[in-house]
């Protein structure tokens, strides 16, 4: 297993490769700027680039104690670590987690 990271600007970002030639998780850490339920999409300002994220059907999302959160339970300003995947050009977020301010 491979296992990097950038910090930037209070930005982290971690890419984890279990198996060569097999779908990358990538995982970034900054604070949520917009989200739009309806579209199930979240978007976060980073040091270099603004992220929206597709939140996928079966994602986890860990929000205030609650493991088994949804995506109500999630606000703008919020710090959160983002798991995705690119898949067909997006990134889908596999996993939310706030984290502390």
């Amino acid at each position: 297993m491979s296992l990097g990271f950038v910090i930037a600007a209070g930005t982290r970002c971690a890419v984890q490769a279990a198996n060569p030639g097999r779908q990358m998780d990538l995982t970034i850490t900054a604070r949520i700027s917009a989200i739009h339920r309806e579209a199930r999409t979240i978007t976060t300002e980073g040091a270099f680039a603004d992220k929206t994220f597709h939140i996928g059907p079966d994602a986890e999302i860990e929000a205030g104690g609650n493991e088994f959160g949804d995506i109500h339970d999630l606000k703008a300003g919020d710090r959160v670590d983002v798991t995705y995947r690119v898949q067909h050009g997006e990134l889908v977020a596999i996993r939310i987690a706030r984290v502390g301010a």
